[in-house]
């Protein structure tokens, strides 16, 4: 992942970059810290939600020198496991883009699986969006299969 024609740089000189992208990223909460070797990042800490965890991968991964990102953020949600099927069931019904009458949600833990149809790819994808959306959820299964009716 090096930009073509830019110079290689130290992995300290990178880790220091990557330290102050991180600080100032107002997505990236203080828990998630970097190391560099030979030029990629691994990411390490825990955040809340999944657009943090892919916040700092993507602040990060075009920083000059830079040759590959170990993205190892673990997502630990502040809503007890029980609530999750509940939580995601509510926000796919107030999603305006889903017919949410269509698509199950069934939930382990934090690992939500969507099954059902959708009208569209599109509806499909918010479906999964969505989803991580939710508080408490740490992975989804997106088993949701796209029904267009003629």
């Amino acid at each position: 992942m090096n930009h073509i024609g830019a110079p290689l740089r130290k992995d300290t000189e990178i880790a220091e970059a990557v330290a102050n992208f991180l600080a100032w990223h107002v997505w990236v909460p203080d828990t998630v810290k970097a190391t560099v070797e030979n030029g990629c990042i691994t990411l390490t800490g825990s955040v809340t939600w999944e657009f943090e965890r892919k916040s700092a991968e993507d602040y990060v991964k075009y920083l000059s020198g830079v040759t590959g990102i170990h993205n190892e953020i673990v997502i630990k949600p502040n809503v007890q496991p029980r609530e999750v099927k509940d939580v995601v069931a509510s926000a796919l019904k107030r999603d305006a883009e889903l017919d949410a009458k269509h698509i199950e949600v069934s939930a382990e833990a934090s690992k939500v699986t969507l099954s059902g149809t959708a009208r569209s790819w599109s509806e499909r994808k918010e479906a999964g969006s969505a989803t991580w959306r939710a508080p408490g959820v740490t992975e989804v299964q997106n088993d949701v299969t796209v029904s267009v009716s003629s």
